[in-house]
């Protein structure tokens, strides 16, 4: 079939590319150090000083910079070089007149710039992870010398939430948390263990997708903060405002002068290596006027287990009190230690 008259070939409709310049006259468009004849060739932009809107100029980039006995290059295609989440200008640094700084950062001072460094501050919580990537806590806390927690210049009646990222002195505990080992079976003693449930059970009871642990047995390790707050000092919010959060608060002391909170820690893991790098928590405060005392903040080892309580069901006419004379799986808190551990954020 004969082609119609008004089709074109392609091959004649393509155009051709521009031609790239054969000699280096000089011509700098954008004003940014680099001839258009450079940047043609490395593939940045002749249009636009910062090619990839990081905040260093092209031909910052592409010079590099001496330090710590080498030269270093920046990509000035990417806005965050080392892919750490951090952009280029941040790693860099300004001076108080948002002027680049004559140095790049080296936060943790090992001789890499924050700029190529995984973990700038060096607190073994990777940059795209860390709450604080230019600080680190150097204080180890322990039942000792609590963390001393003191907010200023809060709102009254405003909600205020405290965001708290740690690392256990001991790396090896990030893996403890969660675990799940096995009570016996046992029907004498404070601890029983008569119907042989597991939390895997009570996942399923509940309609909840189990971990791979749970089906291990009835007595979970569980990693949280225990903050002492003294009653003058208190800034809660009522009980009901802290349940959604799984946070409990109950008198320390019997004269309810210090009150103790139990905030559930969370595991931090790092998403390129698949490694457990921190713990982080969450408490909330209601502020209700001045801070005056310090609030004590713990890490606490909670060894928690499913216990089968005796109960007279002709007394107990609850629902939960089953006809073997036991209310089941009620969790209880068996053990508290207390651990080592750094603040690597705090929010």
């Amino acid at each position: 079939m004969p082609l119609e008259s008004n089709l074109q070939s392609p091959i004649s409709t393509l155009q051709s590319a521009p031609a790239l310049q054969t000699t280096d006259s000089g011509l700098d468009t954008d004003g940014d150090g680099l001839t258009d004849f450079a940047e043609e060739r490395i593939g940045t932009s002749l249009a636009t000083g910062d090619t990839d809107s990081d905040g260093l100029r092209d031909n910052v980039e592409v010079s590099g910079f001496a330090f710590g006995g080498q030269t270093w290059y920046t990509n000035p295609d990417a806005t965050d070089s080392n892919g750490d989440g951090l952009g280029d200008i941040v790693e860099w640094g300004v001076d108080a007149g948002d002027n680049l700084r004559a140095t790049p950062l080296d936060t943790d001072g090992d001789g890499i710039p924050d700029l190529f460094d995984a973990d700038n501050d060096n607190d073994g919580v990777p940059d795209h992870k860390d709450l604080a990537p230019f600080a680190r806590g150097t204080t180890v806390h322990n039942a000792n010398t609590p963390l001393q927690l003191t907010i200023k210049n809060l709102t009254v009646g405003k909600p205020t939430f405290v965001e708290f990222q740690l690392r256990p002195q001991d790396e090896k505990q990030l893996w403890f948390a969660y675990n799940v080992l096995d009570w016996p079976r046992d029907d004498a003693g404070q601890v029983r263990d008569v119907d042989g449930k597991s939390y895997a059970d009570l996942a399923t009871a509940a309609g909840r997708t189990t971990e791979s642990s749970e089906a291990n047995g009835d007595m979970k390790v569980l990693p949280m903060l225990e903050i002492r707050i003294p009653a003058d000092s208190a800034n809660l919010p009522a009980q009901s405002d802290l349940t959604p959060f799984n946070i409990t608060v109950n008198d320390f002391t019997a004269d309810g002068q210090t009150k103790v909170a139990y905030i559930p820690l969370n595991i931090v893991t790092d998403d390129k290596s698949g490694q457990r790098v921190a713990f982080s928590g969450q408490m909330r405060y209601l502020p209700t006027g001045s801070w005056l005392n310090p609030h004590q903040v713990r890490l606490a080892w909670v060894v928690q287990t499913l216990v089968d309580m005796p109960c007279d069901k002709a007394v107990d006419t609850s629902a939960d009190c089953q006809a073997d004379g036991y209310r089941n799986n009620v969790p209880q808190m068996l053990q508290t230690y207390y651990g080592d551990w750094t603040l690597t954020g705090l929010n």
